[in-house]
């Protein structure tokens, strides 16, 4: 390469990365721009709800049908529901009715006690003993609501609290309102398409979440 063709590429490299940076920024303000039609959707769907930002990320929490809600947004067509249940018993379970063989490849270390049904331990719990002893609790009609549910949602489980999965224990104690009961409760987690309403979906599941709650308790 000849000192011509240097400064070539050193011309076209110096043009380039401004036009790249200025793509980005625009793919950056169009995604930042349709968050906030989604946000604002989302607030009008859930009236009374405490809303609260973390890390730029939008996080509401309110009660409906006597339970405690918190949602978010999830990714361009989606948001997370996830309902607090009341119970101390730690349960990570997601529900795949119809996992595909590409989907089980990637859950290396999960538990399949039954058809549809995968359970993992974490970290700070549960551990694989408490999953299994707390699956067994769980009746066969309440499975059974379970994956007809699963069915109707993009992804649906069981879990420990997320909050602090996502933003930490520190903070998510300050999205409680230092309410420690809160932290320490499972819930179920749901996502589903935008433009779905929270409340209906909430009033839907209410009969699942007391069997739930009857199971786990």
């Amino acid at each position: 390469m000849n000192s011509t063709d240097l400064q070539i590429l050193i011309i076209t490299g110096g043009l380039f990365i401004p036009v790249l940076a200025f793509i980005s920024w625009l793919s950056y303000r169009h995604g930042d721009k349709k968050r906030r039609i989604w946000e604002e959707a989302l607030q009008k769907d859930l009236p009374g709800f405490k809303l609260q930002h973390f890390y730029r990320k939008a996080f509401w929490i309110g009660t409906l049908q006597n339970h405690t809600v918190i949602v978010h947004l999830q990714s361009k067509t989606s948001k997370i529901i996830r309902i607090k249940l009341k119970s101390s018993k730690k349960l990570y379970l997601a529900v795949k009715p119809s996992a595909s063989s590409k989907e089980l490849r990637n859950w290396t270390g999960w538990e399949n006690p039954e058809p549809g049904f995968y359970l993992h331990s974490l970290p700070q719990g549960p551990s694989k003993e408490e999953n299994l002893s707390h699956f067994a609790r769980l009746r066969s009609g309440t499975k059974r609501q379970l994956l007809q549910e699963a069915n109707a949602c993009e992804s649906l489980s069981l879990s420990p609290d997320w909050t602090n999965v996502l933003i930490g224990k520190e903070k998510a104690l300050q999205f409680y309102d230092e309410n420690e009961t809160l932290l320490a409760s499972p819930e179920l987690m749901l996502q589903l398409p935008h433009g779905t309403s929270v409340p209906e979906t909430v009033a839907k599941i209410a009969p699942l979440l007391k069997e739930l709650e009857a199971d786990l308790t």
